[in-house]
């Protein structure tokens, strides 16, 4: 009974996140995680191209992560982990958002 009632409390916390939030957080992470490594790195450096980090930040954050590319400065890698921690949060969150939709779809 006490994990029906928590579950129906975590469900009410993930379905009054609205997707206009997520978007923007989603956004803003993206950028910022840009930012920094666009700071850190060579400017020559492969991972800060545009196309280069979109392929990056994807990967990272599905937690594949192939390895190809990866920050090469110290400050980059000691960044790295908390972005792609907040980032696995982010899609956490879509995750559970797309399945409360779903689930009330259905019901």
């Amino acid at each position: 009974m006490v994990l029906f009632l928590w579950l129906q409390k975590l469900r009410q916390l993930f379905s009054s996140l609205e997707i206009l939030y997520l978007f923007i957080a989603s956004i803003l992470h993206y950028l910022f995680f840009w930012g920094v490594l666009r700071a850190t790195e060579a400017a020559d450096a492969q991972i800060v191209g545009a196309i280069n980090f979109w392929y990056y930040w994807w990967t990272t954050v599905l937690t594949i992560g192939y390895g190809d590319l990866a920050p090469a400065s110290l400050s980059g890698r000691l960044v790295t982990p908390f972005f792609e921690f907040t980032g696995v949060l982010l899609f956490m969150a879509w995750l559970a958002k797309t399945g409360i939709w779903l689930t009330d779809q259905i019901s």
